[in-house]
Formats: C-alpha cells, structure tokens, sequence
C-alpha cells in the first residue's frame, strides 16, 4: 500500500517532495498528469490516504483529475492537497475536490506537517 500518490507534471519537483514524504515514513507513488494518475489508483488493491495534485497539467488536469477522483465511491475519501503556480486556481480546486490548497512554491515543511497533522485526528 502507499501512503501518498503526488501527480505533478514537474519531473524535479515530483521526485523532491517524494523524497521529502518518503524521509518522513511515508510510502510514495508518482503520476506525471491526471490521466497517469487515475490509472495508478486503479491498480491499487487499497487508496493512498493522501494524494498531492497540481492543477496545471496535460492531457488531463487537475481539476478535472479531482473531479473523476472524487466521484468514485472508493477514493472519495482520499485527502486532496492541490498545488499551483497561480493563486487564482486556489478556489477553483477547492470546488472541485480538494481538501487544502498550496500557491507554488511552498514551504516542504508545509506540506509534511498538513499530512502529520490529517494523520494524528
């Protein structure tokens, strides 16, 4: 099982907050783009209990990846944290799912302690 799928069409970035996840215990699995995504969730025997999403990705974007995630039964539950260069898009991935928003860059430390603090509820 994995803990956290991160889908960010950043090569750098992806692999940066992977090892970020993964030196605080979590088990990581990456997605390129929202299509890659759905494919990965699908061969899972059990969801991630977070997945990270930027909305800013082709063929398939984020939004349109939380809406698909979020109207299967099975991953509704899912924590969505979603990432964008544009704070704009804050509202907008909220509506479609999400459940934080981070404006691009954000601090790693940011993004671990939302998932510690999911965790420890």
């Amino acid at each position: 099982m994995i803990d956290l799928l991160i889908v960010e069409d950043e090569a750098l970035l992806a692999d940066l907050l992977a090892e970020a996840a993964r030196l605080n215990g979590y088990s990581v699995q990456t997605a390129r783009d929202g299509e890659s995504a759905l494919q990965v969730l699908e061969a899972l025997s059990e969801p991630p209990d977070f997945v990270l999403a930027d909305v800013k990705m082709q063929p398939m974007d984020g939004l349109d990846f939380l809406r698909r995630l979020r109207a299967h039964p099975v991953w509704e539950k899912i924590y969505v944290i979603s990432t964008s260069g544009t704070p704009d898009d804050e509202s907008a991935a909220l509506a479609a799912g999400a459940n934080r928003y981070f404006s691009k860059p954000f601090p790693i430390e940011e993004f671990i302690s939302a998932m510690k603090s999911r965790v420890y509820r």
